[in-house]
Parts: C-alpha cells; structure tokens; sequence
C-alpha cells in the first residue's frame, strides 16, 4: 500500500510504474487523490463546527444566568448537531471507499525486548485489536501472515 502523500508527491511516476506492471490504473490514482481531498476538506469543516458547537455550549450557561432566551441558541445547537452527523456519515463514506473492503487492513506496532518481540495490531477496516508476544522469527510469520499495511 502506498502513502497518499507519496502518491500525491508522485503521482505521474506512480501511474508510469504500474502501467510498467501492466496495470493501468490512472483513474485510480487520480480517485485516491480526489478522495483524500474531499476527506481533508470534509475534516476541517468538521473540526471548524465543533469548535462552533463548543463556543455555543459555553455561552448557554451564561444566557440562561443572565436570564436571557436562549430558544435561538438551542435551535442553532440542533442544527450544528445534525450538520455534525450528516458529516460524520460522508467521512465514513470516503474513509470506506479509499479503505479496501474486499481484505482487511491491518496497522501494526513492534517492540523489540530483548530475547522477545511484542507486537500489537489492528484492523482499522472492523476495529479489532490484537496483541501478541514472540520470538523474532514467530513475530515474523505473524507479520508475513497478516501482511498489514503500516507498522510502525
């Protein structure tokens, strides 16, 4: 699996290697790309009415000591908050096409302790976490069996 910052970095060179594999898989590039654009885009306007919702749940204490009506507020809170979910359904949109679905996508971390390995892993497309400890060598067929698409 590649980077998306690799392969936003490099896309023609990418495009040029498959190709040489007999792959043509321009559009695919291109697509991965377009996603994790709108994913980018999606995540700050996500962020940015979060912060809003969180400014607003701060002031409705304050309106309501000061005796004020805080209907208007209330109404904007709902609003944000379904805006918030709609959101939060398209992110998981994208997030699921750039992931493979047809495999699972596993990320992993290693540690190296002396005469043992620990290693923990998850798969980020069902949210299972696993955690194991073993020789380098059974840490290795582990690895190999899994084939995960990051460790760090």
């Amino acid at each position: 699996m590649l980077d998306i910052r690799y392969l936003r970095e490099n896309r023609e060179y990418v495009k040029e290697r498959l190709a040489a594999r007999g792959k043509d898989l321009s559009e695919s590039v291109d697509r991965a790309i377009e996603l994790d654009d709108k994913r980018k885009a999606l995540i700050l306007k996500t962020e940015t009415k979060k912060a809003e919702q969180n400014r607003i749940t701060k002031e409705i204490p304050r309106l309501k000591k000061a005796g004020e009506d805080t209907s208007a507020i209330m109404a904007e809170m709902k609003q944000l908050s379904e805006e918030l979910k709609q959101e939060g359904a398209e992110l998981s949109a994208i997030e699921n096409e750039l992931l493979d679905s047809t495999q699972n996508n596993y990320i992993c971390s290693l540690l190296n302790k002396n005469d043992f390995v620990e290693f923990s892993y998850a798969d980020v497309s069902v949210g299972n976490f696993y955690k194991t400890k073993g020789t380098p060598d059974e840490i290795n067929l582990e690895i190999n069996k899994i084939e995960p698409s990051e460790i760090l």
